[in-house]
Parts: structure tokens; sequence; C-alpha cells
């Protein structure tokens, strides 16, 4: 499973997570879109991850 997470600290010890820094998350696009699930995203990009 590909998981990204925006938050690296709520996922201290869970195996196998990539970390996306918020402020990066347009540069870092594929990676986002190749995850099965995103955690703990900003309440200021949640909108731009669902409807972008």
């Amino acid at each position: 499973m590909n998981i990204v997470t925006f938050n690296p600290f709520r996922t201290i010890g869970i195996p196998g997570i990539k970390y996306v820094k918020p402020e990066h998350m347009f540069e870092e696009r594929d990676k986002i879109a190749t995850a099965d699930i995103c955690l703990f995203p900003e309440n200021w990009q949640v909108n731009a991850l669902v409807y972008g």
C-alpha cells in the first residue's frame, strides 16, 4: 500500500510512509497522485486534494 502523509509526527513508527511537506504539495504531485491514502492534510489543502 502506498501511503503519503503531510504530518510526520502523527505517523511515527508506521513503516513505509512517504512524507510530503505541505508547502511543497504542488511540486510533489506525482507522489500524491500515485498514493492510495493521503494522511493528515492541512485544512487549506483539502479542496485541492479532493477537487484538483
